[in-house]
């Protein structure tokens, strides 16, 4: 089982991307500043989400019965929504950093549309490719995803992300 950071900070480090690729590479042509920022918004998938596997709280199943299972996605969600909302102008290392979650989860959703011939697509090939090298460093690590306290490791790194972010775009 694969297990994801949240959007939000992915989102975060995107901008962060971004930002640095078109503020500081402007010698290149800015289809090559797209392509760099693809590239490194993709690569930072394989950094965060191997985090999730060991730091974060991120039980394998939605539970809507669970009030702070609820209460911390329903934050998520309002943090994902403010984060666009201010930093839409990079929604290219945004995009970017969620290919990983675009092609494997969009695509497992789109089997169940015989049209598209996507029955072979059982797992989330993408994130067990660019995941493995992260997780098998990290293989020493004992990680316990359900425990609740774990919430705070994320929250310190969106903050500290979020923080960074709005001092590089807005200062």
């Amino acid at each position: 089982m694969i297990f994801t950071i949240q959007v939000s900070t992915h989102f975060i480090v995107g901008i962060i991307i971004q930002y640095l690729v078109f503020n500081y590479l402007k010698i290149f042509p800015i289809w090559a500043l797209i392509i760099i920022t693809i590239v490194f918004g993709f690569l930072s998938h394989a950094i965060l989400d191997p985090l999730a596997a060991k730091f974060t709280y991120h039980p394998p199943e939605a539970n809507w019965h669970d009030i702070f299972w609820v209460s911390y996605h329903l934050g998520i969600y309002i943090l994902t929504i403010v984060v666009i909302i201010f930093f839409i102008q990079y929604w290219i290392g945004m995009i970017a950093s969620i290919i990983p979650d675009i092609l494997d989860w969009g695509a497992r959703a789109l089997r169940k549309f015989k049209i598209f011939h996507l029955e072979w697509y059982n797992e989330p090939y993408v994130h067990n490719f660019i995941d493995r090298p992260m997780l098998n460093l990290m293989s020493g690590i004992k990680g316990n995803i359900n425990k609740k306290s774990k919430v705070l490791f994320e929250i310190i790194l969106d903050s500290l992300l979020l923080i960074l972010a709005i001092i590089m775009v807005y200062f």
